[in-house]
């Protein structure tokens, strides 16, 4: 049997899933690993022990510093292993959801009905709009000069990678407006050199998490999870110096045209557009990571200049959203439900909105 959900729940009043999610660990999963209640066991075994009742702001004083230290360091450790294992569950219910046939239903001025599938970020269709997206790019800057800058965060300025990931878009769009006016600014310094003043270049940048649980050691990496961020700049031989690219981000180092191993990137364009697509492609063991992160914190798959690329959600114009159509079983056939839906949806209405 067919369940229809009226319009108005699908409007951005409603909770999304992944707010939900986030509802869900600072509420109920994140104070069962945190560090204040885990340093109060501590504190309180240290009592049964040695009969001293110790505060929490006396630990790093009494404890002996290695021994402070390991137990804060292995909490972060405990408190990040346990947020990624969330989100990854988070996730996985979230596509296990779309197993699940669902549509909106629209209808126009002239009645005429459109069903559209509803469908996530990470599905085959939104994997076909980016791969176009990123062909038409290829295509029309694959001979063209370009610069990739990469950010990367230093771990030391955040409590933990949960911390990072919160304010990674925030830190991107300010460190963008401020790399604008020290362009502005080294455009008057050319002028009055006498050299032509250089418009900001297109761009297009991805957010991306370190998905290697080991490092080239076979150790457990410390960057697991992490945010990073890549930056194309498109017809574009150089920014600025690459010390007041470095002062303008902060967080962190920076690198220009190069891999994660120092290797020289010779076309960063193609290394950008391979990177995007191998992420937001069908999930696996080797993308899952981020596709779950950008999900969870609501970061897009990409951003870029204004008119560089198509927008991957075009407005639909004249058709207004009716419902959503949920179809548990897989066997209904396209007639009978839409016989169904234009049934109960004319009731609704005809409920709803008096003569």
């Amino acid at each position: 049997m067919i369940k229809l959900f009226p319009s108005h729940l699908l409007e951005r009043g409603g909770i999304p899933f992944n707010k939900y999610c986030q509802e869900v660990w600072n509420t109920q999963v994140a104070p069962e690993v945190d560090y204040d209640e885990l340093l109060s066991i501590y504190r309180e075994q240290y009592k049964a022990q040695y009969g001293v009742e110790i505060k929490t702001d006396d630990a790093p004083a009494i404890f002996p510093t290695e021994v402070f230290e390991g137990f804060e360091y292995g909490n972060k450790v405990r408190m990040e292993k346990a947020f990624f294992s969330f989100v990854l569950q988070s996730f996985n219910d979230y596509l296990e959801a779309f197993n699940i046939r669902r549509f909106i239903y629209c209808k126009n001025a002239k009645g005429k009905e459109l069903f559209i599938p509803l469908t996530h970020r990470f599905s085959e269709s939104y994997t076909k709009k980016v791969k176009s997206r990123m062909d038409s790019l290829n295509a029309q800057y694959h001979n063209s000069k370009s610069v990739l800058l990469t950010l990367t965060i230093n771990p030391a300025l955040f409590k933990n990678k949960l911390e990072m990931w919160i304010v990674v878009k925030k830190e991107l769009n300010r460190f963008m407006t401020s790399l604008k006016y020290h362009f502005k600014v080294d455009n008057k310094r050319r002028i009055k050199k006498g050299y032509s003043p250089r418009e900001f270049p297109k761009y297009f940048c991805t957010i991306q998490a370190h998905s290697g649980e080991k490092n080239r050691k076979g150790e457990e990496s410390k960057a697991y999870g992490q945010p990073h961020i890549h930056i194309l700049f498109l017809n574009a031989a150089r920014l600025l110096d690459w010390r007041e690219i470095r002062d303008i981000w902060k967080l962190g180092h920076i690198s220009i045209n190069r891999t994660p191993d120092g290797g020289k990137i010779r076309y960063p364009i193609n290394y950008v557009s391979r990177y995007i697509m191998r992420t937001f492609t069908k999930t696996d063991d080797s993308n899952i990571l981020t596709q779950a992160l950008v999900w969870f914190f609501g970061v897009r798959s990409y951003s870029c200049s204004r008119d560089l690329l198509l927008p991957l959600h075009i407005p639909s114009g004249e058709f207004i959203a009716l419902c959503m159509v949920v179809v548990p079983s897989p066997d209904e056939s396209f007639e009978l439900i839409l016989t169904q839906v234009r049934k109960y949806v004319n009731m609704y209405l005809n409920w709803c909105i008096p003569p």
